[in-house]
């Protein structure tokens, strides 16, 4: 992912993403249905871990996120073959992408979690929200990005919407804060 410098005069630089697609991968919180066939104690609704692994029977700890809903069918296929089934058949459904939302709280007129759709800005996630509040501080928010380690960016939101800079594009899992003015 390439990251361009988005500043002007006494304003922090800010990383801005080029526009690219997030493909629809599993993370923590996420749930997913496993059908074996003709194996009903291994078919159930699994929640993936905060860690990112997916606790299944007889296998036991799976790292899944990262990984499409075919690819931990795979996974688990291999794992149950090795030992245990002969030539299972697996398949794995995204019943929830709790992973693929964002969280918008602070001074928003409807704080909350949010689809993330690709190509999200943040822009968007604040109209997605009601908009801010009267007493929001609009010059900077925050994003709080916590893959592939805690990043904090601090957004020139007023320039974005001014057009003097471009918008931030948002991840998955992104947590934005608006801040409360001090001035009432």
């Amino acid at each position: 992912l390439a990251f361009t410098g988005a500043c002007r005069a006494n304003a922090p630089s800010v990383p801005v993403a080029e526009p690219a697609a997030v493909p629809s991968v599993l993370g923590p919180d996420d749930i997913l249905e496993v059908q074996v066939y003709l194996e009903e104690d291994l078919s159930g609704v699994y929640r993936i871990d905060v860690d990112g692994t997916l606790t299944y029977p007889l296998v036991g700890e799976v790292r899944v996120a990262g990984m499409t809903a075919s690819q931990v069918a795979l996974a688990l296929r291999e794992a149950l073959a090795d030992g245990y089934l002969t030539n299972p058949q697996v398949a794995v459904f995204v019943r929830e992408f709790n992973s693929r939302k964002i969280t918008v709280i602070g001074q928003i007129k409807k704080p909350g979690r949010y689809e993330f759709r690709d190509g999200m800005t943040l822009v968007e996630a604040i109209a997605l929200a009601g908009g801010t509040t009267d007493s929001a501080v609009l010059r900077v928010m925050q994003v709080t990005r916590r893959q592939p380690e805690t990043t904090k960016y601090n957004i020139p939101f007023k320039d974005i919407t001014l057009g003097r800079t471009a918008d931030f594009l948002l991840h998955p899992g992104d947590l934005v804060f608006v801040e409360e003015s001090a001035v009432k």
